[in-house]
């Protein structure tokens, strides 16, 4: 790392650097440094002067060297990264953002949204190349407290189309604080097509039509109703491009995952099935598990069985293939409480068989008490063995153990999924074939409720087994659907068929020194850049509901706007649509603006500061104690002071107000304030504190009328004046 002392060196060796033509991998390492670092600063027009200290540091890429620059000067400083022709690639500039409130209160955000834009249009200018560019008009930023910044983020255009290139830019009081973005020169090898096509967006349309499917099943509505409605959900959920030059409609879930399967390949075979979540006791420990203190203290417990005695009734099942095996370790671990205090102890039975090259293992987790067979995991090398079993054998092993293991169920199963054998890389084949039940009412499948069993390719045990079966849902009629045809047109029609650049791996050839080097690797194929049409749309949309047709909309709640149906007439309308334009407020449809104010309605109005929105009429116990934890926190209240339903005074809503910005230490000092309300004589001594400072902060209008009631409106009021003070 080349510290404080370089910066001596930089006017000398940027003289003859300047000039010279590039010859990176000849140049010696400051002299490199000295290039990059002038070409930054005439980028971003950097005054480096009041920095004391520059340092400077080199670190490749899969495809091209990156540097990283800092100048610092006590606790500020400027980094920036950079190719080593001096294109940015990100720019970090140290603000002072400080919260001068002792307990974080938060505050409305003091923000200038067309001097940030215009200081944004500015910077992208300095560091996008001439085919470059970005629309901050597409996106919209959202209002939060406590934060000033206006951020942006999207996607860098080439040659004013669409890719997968993203950035993200922060801009505070008028100045870009915060810069990243995806370089294109470390994303994909090759050069950039040209924008040009012949292809047009109708005809690349009917190329998507034709792999657009919806298939109709059963889904649980994501609420606590416990109902299952039908819905038409996508049938594939790859991603497709149509080609632009050749018309050719193609599959890029496709290459991507034949790109991971072709480098797991090369780094040993097994990759792709060590990626699946294992229940070894050593990750049983990491995760909550017990030691083996505290295993040996749970044996002691009532109906928990000892590992001997579980080991024993799972080698009974004939189905589990453990002949061979050894017990290697059990895992005691204990589940959350049920609501009769009682837990779930489960044991995660570890086995291992000596292979030649590699110890096959299986894990067979299990009720402690009752030893039921939860899940079972296992490893064995993949592409090692051609199968002994074809597809059609282990499906009869998956069903006769079904059988076995589920007679209760089996009634309701039917075969929803197996392994896809023209999938399969035949140089890397998998030790198992998966299948997939899932329950069929009214002849439609709910794949929520599904058992995944795994047969093991060399002797038709079971591999891995997953359940999964919630049996109080209720389900919807079959009535009424809407055809699928339709479906289809609105899911279709959700979409705008975009020409734009698309990512797609590209097989590496030899001849080429970057694709050598991605070779040497251990990597076949890499991104290129392709022109191209995709399906683009704003949301996400999980299907079309069966009965209305209608799009499914899954944006998060969380980000929707408060809005109330009754404060037309209302003094506090401007004050509590203000609080719900940051989420700040009540989670239901009436705010009930001149209901008499409680302390949970309190309380409930500052949980929601920290995006904890409730309804105070119909919240539960549990969110209760989490919004007063929060006033606890905050200091507005104490433990003692908890009084949910006590209606609250002037006074107390504007001491509890107090004391959660962070004053109630100096409003509790005797003697030291005083005040200019009108009624200021009648205030208490120890309540003086808290009305002087109410008063300077604008909290409070007219008469003090401390042992007055109050409301929820008025509670607004001062919540907004509380977080707009300067």
């Amino acid at each position: 790392m080349l510290k404080k002392m370089l910066s001596l060196l930089l006017t000398a060796a940027l003289l003859g650097a300047l000039g010279a033509p590039a010859r990176a991998a000849e140049d010696s390492a400051d002299v490199r440094l000295a290039r990059v670092t002038q070409a930054v600063k005439q980028t971003l027009n950097l005054n480096t002067n009041d920095y004391d200290d520059f340092q400077g540091e080199c670190y490749d890429e899969e495809l091209v060297p990156v540097w990283n620059l800092r100048w610092s000067s006590g606790d500020r400083y400027v980094r920036v990264e950079a190719l080593e022709d001096g294109t940015i690639v990100s720019f970090h500039l140290s603000s002072d953002d400080l919260t001068p409130w002792g307990r974080n209160f938060p505050a409305f955000p003091k923000r200038d949204a067309l001097a940030d834009r215009t200081a944004a249009e500015a910077f992208l200018k300095k560091v996008l190349r001439s085919y470059e560019s970005i629309d901050l008009d597409s996106f919209e930023t959202e209002d939060s407290l406590n934060n000033s910044d206006s951020s942006f983020h999207g996607t860098v255009q080439i040659n004013g189309l669409l890719t997968k290139l993203n950035y993200n830019l922060t801009v505070q009081n008028g100045e870009v604080t915060r810069f990243w973005r995806t370089i294109p020169e470390n994303s994909f090898i090759g050069g950039i097509p040209s924008p040009e096509t012949d292809l047009t967006p109708v005809q690349a349309a009917e190329k998507f039509r034709d792999i657009l499917k919806l298939r109709l099943e059963y889904v649980q509505i994501k609420d606590d109703s416990g109902q299952a409605v039908l819905r038409y959900v996508p049938e594939d959920m790859h991603t497709y491009y149509v080609d632009a030059v050749s018309g050719e409609l193609v599959d890029l879930t496709e290459l991507e995952e034949l790109m991971s399967r072709k480098y797991a390949n090369s780094m040993g075979g097994a990759a792709a099935d060590m990626a699946a979540p294992t229940a070894s006791p050593e990750a049983a420990r990491e995760d909550g598990g017990l030691s083996a203190a505290e295993q040996s203290g749970i044996q002691q417990m009532e109906g928990v069985l000892p590992k001997e005695t579980l080991d024993q009734n799972v080698r009974t099942v004939e189905a589990f293939g453990l002949k061979g095996y050894t017990l290697a370790g059990a895992s005691y671990s204990v589940g959350e409480k049920d609501d009769d205090g009682t837990a779930e102890v489960l044991c995660a039975l570890r086995y291992q068989k000596p292979g030649e090259k590699y110890d096959r293992t299986r894990t067979v987790t299990v009720d402690a008490r009752t030893g039921e067979v939860k899940a079972v995991r296992s490893f064995a090398p993949w592409g090692e063995e051609e199968p002994v079993l074809t597809l059609e054998q282990a499906q009869k092993f998956a069903e006769d153990f079904l059988r076995d293991f589920r007679p209760e169920q089996v009634g309701a199963l039917e075969l929803y999924d197996q392994t896809d054998l023209d999938d399969l890389d035949k140089d890397n084949l998998p030790p198992y074939y998966l299948f997939l039940f899932a329950q069929k009412v009214n002849g439609f499948f709910f794949p929520e409720n599904q058992y995944q069993i795994c047969i093991d390719a060399s002797d038709g045990s079971v591999y891995r087994l997953d359940c999964q079966w919630d049996a109080s849902i209720s389900f919807d009629s079959a009535e009424g659907v809407v055809s699928e045809q339709a479906a289809l047109d609105a899911w279709l029609g959700s979409y705008d068929v975009t020409l734009g650049y698309s990512l797609v791996p590209q097989e590496l050839t030899s001849g080429d020194a970057v694709a050598e080097r991605l070779t040497g690797m251990g990597m076949s194929h890499y991104y290129g850049l392709k022109l191209g049409y995709t399906l683009e749309r704003d949301g996400w949309f999980a299907g079309v509901d069966a009965k209305s047709g209608e799009l499914v909309d899954q944006n998060a709640p969380g980000k929707q706007t408060l809005s109330y149906v009754d404060l037309s007439d209302s003094s506090a309308k401007e004050a509590v649509e203000q609080l719900a334009r940051f989420g700040v407020g009540y989670d239901c449809e009436y705010f009930q603006p001149g209901k008499s104010l409680t302390q949970w309605d309190l309380v409930c109005l500052l949980y929601s500061l920290e995006g904890g929105r409730l309804n105070p009429d119909s919240a539960e116990k549990q969110d209760k104690d989490s919004a007063y934890s929060y006033a606890y926190r905050l200091g507005a209240l104490t433990r003692d002071e908890r009084n949910d339903g006590a209606p609250l005074t002037r006074g107390q809503l504007v001491k509890i107000l107090v004391n959660a910005a962070g004053f109630g230490d100096a409003a509790r000092l005797n003697g030291i304030f005083t005040c200019d309300f009108s009624d200021k004589d009648r205030i208490p001594a120890d309540e003086m504190g808290y009305a002087a400072i109410a008063q300077a902060l604008g909290l409070v209008d007219g008469a003090y009328a401390g042992t007055q009631g109050t409301s929820r409106g008025e509670a607004a009021i001062m919540l907004c004046k509380l977080l707009g003070r300067e």
